[in-house]
């Protein structure tokens, strides 16, 4: 490379020919032969890298390396570790004597593996750049910057103080832990729906290590609750080495529902009517039947508070009760079992939720009363006559129920000899007494018999007390009975006295009535016998002792039992006589005979009904008469009050008619009473004084008179004739 002084040419192109000439003189040349003369080393430009640190087990997991140079045949970049030694060689180089194909430097990345393909250890590495021209000259440059290859990973993660939060009543904080924060550059903590993370309902970052902790209000970023629902805490961090990490989510929920608990409850084995309170005690309510309904998930306590302020309480964990739905029977005991005083009690749960929330069931009030309640049932008469007006015609049944505000039902029953109910009352307020008229539930009067008031009584408590009263006897039946005489005629030698004799069909206080012709009546009591019969002997005197005179009477006897009923025998006409010397009388010097009169009575149209109403105004009477030896002379039909006195006369001469009516007017227009019995006596005389009697009653009914627009039931007044000690009582 020197000139022909023996300088150093300088650098360029240069063509050489050799020339050989031999002895002879002979000469041979090579063809030109070019050679370039380079003493100028190979130009190496800036060298730089996209990271100085990187991971290649991570998100930045190679770097590149930009490099320049100039065009030359060899080129090598060499990556050394912290004692020098070269790990990984990248190589360009132009294998061929083709100038223009000579290589600049390339860029290329490194993926922190050696020339093996082995993952190289973390650490700090160099790289140099060695250029080689064809002349041999070299230049070396390396990277000022030392390039870290990490595998650090930053153990991030993410915890919520509790699973459950309920904003605006309780501020929760939400933790972070991180493993190397000097690893951080970049972080970030966000809020998103579980739902759609996409979401983001709050969020906080920073370019530097973050806090320990960081305190979440539960609110989004404009400044409002979140809604109740599922909620994810995501913590993203960006590492020194270029890794992004992303913490596993933590889950919280946003609860702002208070933990609700129902009370169903009810009295066993009978139930409590609705909006009534609740007792429990007897066979009845021995107990409540509780449902309840829970909240899943939530923390329940029992409450029991008593009428004194006494608070019992338990959480229902401890006496194993789980779930959402349960129920139980409360026989009025303590939460251990025991039985706890009568007395108000007031039940009800309370609750907290995850989230702090607090809750409260209804409440439940209930009294416990296991008192036995007494009660009483007492008739004021032992007998009485229903529908007989006047008369003993109701009974009164006194009743008492201790404690009445407590009675529930009060129910009060009749029933008859079978056991069977004939008249019932429930009703919910006590009464001191009873007055049963004879009815039945249907209205209509029960037959006579033995009849048991009971009484049974409910009370709240569901205790239920009885008693039965003494049987009461309906007896309706109006005494009866026969009134016979041992003669029809007295006064004779033969039968100076009158016996007077009363067969009756039931126990009863008898009397009897004389009524002489000029409605003149006295009464005597009837007494027994020795024999045992009601009779009575009368020897025709009146009161003073005296005799009376001679004539008709009519004698019947009254009975009144012990329902005050009247009833009365038949009616018998009597004569009294005084004996006097026979006379025969004779008519055209003939004899009379000696055989008298028959008389013969039937009534129509009964019940007599004289109230306007057009039916049965007047009654039938018709008569028939049968002469004796003598034509009649004349007829008479006297028709006499149940007391005997005469009401009114129909009369007439010779044969009677066929048919009479009565209007049931008196004399003097007193019109008949409702549902009495008149007499009737049916009379003919023949013309020498013979008679023929007949007899029949009418019945009048319940009259029912119109006076105007209004409807009037008459009713008979009652008058009770006071005993005397005269056998007659003038009138």
């Amino acid at each position: 490379g020197g000139d022909k002084d023996g300088q150093a040419v300088a650098d360029g192109e240069y063509t050489y020919q050799i020339t050989i000439t031999d002895d002879k003189g002979a000469l041979a040349k090579t063809p030109p032969f070019n050679v370039s003369v380079d003493n100028t080393a190979p130009a190496a430009g800036d060298i730089s890298s996209d990271f100085l640190i990187f991971s290649p087990v991570g998100k930045r997991n190679k770097v590149t390396i930009e490099q320049s140079g100039s065009r030359e045949y060899l080129w090598e970049g060499v990556f050394k570790n912290a004692s020098g030694k070269a790990v990984r060689t990248y190589t360009w180089k132009n294998d061929t004597d083709a100038l223009n194909i000579d290589k600049d430097p390339m860029e290329f990345t490194w993926d922190g593996k050696d020339d093996a393909g082995n993952l190289l250890p973390e650490g700090d590495y160099n790289y140099e750049l060695i250029g080689t021209d064809r002349a041999g000259n070299k230049v070396t440059k390396s990277f000022a910057s030392r390039i870290t290859l990490s595998m650090k990973e930053a153990g991030l993660a993410v915890a919520v103080s509790r699973e459950a939060f309920s904003p605006g009543t309780n501020t929760e904080s939400i933790s972070f832990t991180i493993t190397d924060p000097a690893s951080l550059v970049n972080w970030r903590v966000a809020v998103s729906d579980k739902r759609n993370t996409q979401l983001t309902r709050w969020f906080k970052e920073g370019g530097s290590t973050p806090p320990q902790g960081i305190t979440y209000d539960g609110k989004d970023l404009s400044g409002r609750n979140l809604p109740d629902g599922a909620y994810v805490v995501n913590f993203k961090a960006d590492l020194v080495n270029g890794d992004t990490l992303e913490a596993a989510p933590a889950e919280f929920t946003v609860d702002t529902e208070k933990p609700s608990a129902f009370f169903d409850v009810d009295t066993q084995p009978l139930r409590t009517e609705r909006n009534m309170p609740f007792y429990i005690g007897g066979a009845k309510r021995e107990y409540l039947d509780v449902i309840l309904d829970v909240s899943p998930k939530d923390q329940w306590t029992a409450n029991i508070e008593l009428e004194d302020g006494t608070k019992l309480t338990g959480s229902l964990a401890e006496y194993g009760v789980s779930g959402d739905n349960f129920a139980f029977k409360w026989y009025g005991t303590d939460l251990e079992g025991n039985p706890i005083p009568d007395g108000k009690y007031t039940a009800y749960l309370t609750g907290t939720d995850s989230a702090g929330n607090y809750g409260e069931s209804n409440k439940v009030r209930v009294t416990v009363d296991t008192k036995k309640y007494a009660v009483t049932l007492k008739p004021g008469d032992f007998i009485f006559a229903p529908k007989k007006e006047g008369m003993k015609d109701t009974v009164r049944i006194a009743a008492t129920a201790e404690a009445p505000d407590m009675v529930e039902v009060f129910g009060f029953y009749i029933k008859d000899s079978t056991g069977k109910i004939v008249r019932s009352s429930e009703v919910r307020n006590t009464f001191q007494y009873f007055d049963w008229d004879g009815r039945a539930n249907s209205n209509a009067y029960v037959p006579d018999g033995l009849y048991t008031a009971e009484l049974q009584v409910l009370y709240k408590n569901g205790y239920t007390a009885s008693a039965a009263a003494e049987p009461v006897m309906v007896y309706t039946v109006s005494p009866k009975g026969t009134l016979t005489s041992n003669t029809r005629n007295f006064g004779t030698k033969e039968n100076p006295d009158i016996t007077f004799t009363v067969k009756p069909d039931q126990e009863a206080d008898w009397n009897l009535v004389i009524i002489n012709e000029q409605q003149e009546s006295g009464q005597v009591p009837l007494v027994k016998d020795s024999a045992g019969n009601l009779s009575f002997m009368w020897n025709g005197n009146g009161p003073d002792g005296k005799p009376l005179p001679e004539g008709l009477f009519v004698v019947y006897a009254f009975g009144v039992n012990k329902v005050d009923l009247r009833g009365e025998t038949n009616r018998l006409t009597v004569k009294k006589v005084i004996p006097a010397a026979p006379v025969v009388p004779k008519v055209a010097d003939k004899p009379i005979g000696t055989k008298a009169p028959i008389a013969s009575i039937t009534i129509e149209n009964l019940p007599l009904s004289p109230d306007g109403d057009g039916g049965n105004e007047e009654a039938v009477i018709r008569l028939s008469a049968i002469k004796g030896s003598d034509e009649l002379d004349s007829w008479q039909v006297r028709i006499f009050e149940p007391t005997g006195i005469l009401f009114k006369i129909i009369e007439g001469k010779g044969t009677p008619p066929f048919r009479v009516t009565w209007d049931g007017k008196s004399d003097t227009g007193e019109l008949v009473q409702s549902g009495e019995s008149y007499p009737v006596d049916f009379t003919v005389k023949d013309t020498v004084g013979r008679t023929g009697q007949a007899h029949d009653e009418i019945l009048v009914d319940i009259l029912v008179m119109k006076e105007g627009d209004v409807y009037r039931i008459i009713i008979p007044s009652i008058h009770f004739a006071g005993y005397s000690a005269s056998l007659f009582t003038l009138k």
